[in-house]
């Protein structure tokens, strides 16, 4: 049975937590600066709270999304080995694209370090991850794909990006490291070929490397193989090598060689009912 990248990631999320752990532990000093609109409401859920329209759609519903920010929050957090940074996660959720357009002037949902501007149909995953990134580390990335790759990865979509990226080795379209390091076409709003790359190649990195591997290559400022020499001591082509023998591996249901014994066979999942 093929497994989804959540598979993975969950693996190394009980790792990270018995390690480190993410708790409900805050930063001091970073709460979040927003102006609310003249007559939106608003609905709070512990370190949620959500801002939206009198006439929004999904008014009554409010609760079940708010679950799930609380829920991904963590998983995030824990996933990129910080604690929680802000007291409080706004989300601005607007009617749809045409309110949220008008209003922001982004065609797309997207975040800053201070909130989150969302409305559907689009993913929440990749605007919450948008808003992680900076207090991850507060720099744009040299390789752009490394960072869409994250959104990507942690959209929480249900895509399995190894499954589509061995679709594209076969396919011939895979887009080498070397190019995709390079490219400035990678976007994860506006394209799923290079961004599904990018997150199975960041899953990889994350698994083979560690979370420290995948934060000095975004840390980077080099040509991209003097990066990959010096920090992962492995030339790209090797590391090209490695990613499509993991990807194979997955596929193939031959990863990880043993299953974590768990209740969930280790997948990540969301359960509204134990989250309230």
């Amino acid at each position: 049975m093929k497994k989804s990248p959540a598979f993975f990631l969950s693996i190394l999320l009980l790792a990270l937590t018995l390690i480190t752990g993410c708790g409900s532990e805050k930063q001091e000093g970073l709460t979040p600066r927003y102006q609310t609109p003249t007559g939106w409401l608003s609905y709070s859920y512990e370190n949620i709270k959500l801002v939206y329209p009198p006439n929004h759609l999904h008014a009554g519903t409010m609760h079940d999304f708010a679950v799930w920010y609380n829920w991904a929050l963590r998983q995030d957090c824990q996933f990129l080995q910080m604690r929680i940074p802000v007291d409080t996660l706004v989300v601005f959720w607007y009617t749809g694209h045409g309110q949220g357009n008008e209003l922001t002037g982004h065609y797309y949902p997207w975040a800053d370090s201070n909130l989150i501007h969302f409305w559907l149909p689009s993913h929440k995953g990749p605007t919450l991850m948008q808003f992680l990134l900076p207090y991850w580390l507060d720099k744009q990335p040299q390789y752009q794909f490394l960072k869409h790759g994250m959104i990507t990865l942690l959209d929480y979509s249900g895509n399995n990006y190894h499954d589509l990226t061995w679709r594209y080795y076969q396919n011939d379209s895979l887009v080498p490291l070397t190019e995709l390091a390079v490219d400035t076409t990678v976007d994860s709003d506006k394209e799923r070929w290079r961004s599904a790359l990018s997150a199975s190649f960041v899953d990889f990195l994350v698994i083979h490397y560690g979370m420290e591997g995948l934060r000095l290559m975004y840390r980077a400022e080099t040509d991209w193989s003097l990066a990959t020499h010096g920090i992962l001591h492995a030339p790209s082509d090797t590391l090209q090598a490695q990613w499509l023998t993991f990807v194979e591996q997955v596929v193939k249901g031959e990863w990880p060689p043993q299953r974590p014994d768990s209740a969930t066979g280790g997948k990540l999942q969301f359960d509204p009912e134990s989250e309230g």
